[in-house]
């Protein structure tokens, strides 16, 4: 298995749209092997630096620099179970109690191919769905339309993420 490279690693089971996104030019994508981030404009390259392999959706990843930066969510042609900003929530709200997992991957240091191996957060999705339902329900804050024949949702970020933590902290601790 060749070592994990942003600029020619495909995704994996990501979609068309974020697989196009990322080949743009001008879009920079972050280093992490198994959790890659693309971004596109003056703050990608804030976005996308220094994802580490044992905080790759926490505070310290491209999740937690979007908070910072106020970022909006569109969710565009899929529902909240795809919703990668709540897995910050979820993070956020288990804190200590939340599941490690071991993963490894192939990754390029020194130009040379290299097997790393990581301990990082064991996530779950399986929630996000009712979290998006009730975020919307309560909030008000999703706008909700179409491009082209593709459903839209559009939200703000750290709003988002905090009514997640909330959530996840009163349902599933």
């Amino acid at each position: 298995m060749p070592p994990y490279a942003p600029d020619v690693t495909p995704t994996r089971g990501m979609g068309v749209i974020p697989e196009c996104f990322w080949r743009q030019p001008g879009v920079s994508r972050s280093d992490h092997p198994q959790l890659s981030f693309a971004a596109y404009g003056p703050h990608a390259a804030t976005i996308t630096e220094n994802h580490q392999l044992t905080d790759g959706l926490g505070d310290a990843s491209p999740l937690g620099r979007l908070y910072a930066l106020q970022a909006q969510v569109l969710l565009l042609g899929v529902g909240h179970a795809n919703n990668t900003s709540l897995h910050l929530s979820e993070i956020r709200a288990l804190g200590d109690q939340m599941p490690q997992v071991h993963q490894a991957a192939p990754i390029a240091v020194n130009g040379q191919r290299q097997w790393v191996e990581f301990i990082t957060a064991d996530v779950n999705s399986d929630d996000f769905p009712q979290i998006g339902k009730a975020f919307e329900q309560q909030t008000g804050l999703v706008e909700v339309g179409h491009v082209a024949a593709a459903s839209a949702r559009l939200m703000p970020q750290p709003v988002l993420v905090d009514f997640g933590e909330e959530w996840i902290r009163q349902h599933r601790c």
